[in-house]
């Protein structure tokens, strides 16, 4: 059984950077940035979302922790938008370590959550996933999770009369 531990400062530093040049990354699988750019985009992006680290208020970070396991099986970061009439939750990563993908830790990390931010007042609850994250989408359907917004991109050849 996954449980919900809050991140350690340690371990939010070393989430921090392996994160970021893999956030890089997928910004650029999915056509978003520039090769050149994206790792100071991907730092800048998590310096403003988190300039007190996992103490910045309003957002939520925590180790996933099996029952038997003394590491982190992975880690959950979400935020609470106050903005609104009703109290909303972002969920900004969900990341399990590969040798402990496929055991449930993802779907109970993500239905803790739900009862913690029921807990807070929470009524709703949104993510990202990037385009080819099959598997994540594939966990979120199962889970009750909605596609809401859906943006759709196409290469297409710059040159004046290349292939249509």
């Amino acid at each position: 059984m996954a449980r919900l531990v809050e991140m350690s400062q340690d371990y939010f530093e070393t989430y921090v950077e392996r994160s970021i040049p893999e956030y890089a990354a997928e910004h650029v699988q999915a056509g978003n940035w520039e090769e050149s750019q994206a790792l100071a985009k991907a730092r800048a992006s998590y310096e403003e979302l988190l300039p007190d680290g996992p103490a910045t208020k309003d957002h939520f970070l925590y180790a996933i922790k099996g029952d038997h396991e003394d590491s982190p099986a992975g880690l959950l970061w979400f935020a609470i938008d106050r903005s609104g009439s009703r109290l909303k939750a972002f969920v900004y990563d969900l990341f399990v370590e590969e040798a402990c993908r496929r055991k449930g830790y993802a779907r109970e990390a993500m239905l803790e959550m739900e009862e913690l931010l029921r807990q807070m007042g929470v009524s709703r609850v949104a993510l990202h996933v990037f385009g080819d994250n099959s598997g994540a989408m594939s966990l979120y359907r199962a889970i009750g999770y909605q596609t809401s917004d859906l943006i759709m991109a196409k290469e297409i050849d710059p040159t004046p009369g290349g292939p249509h």
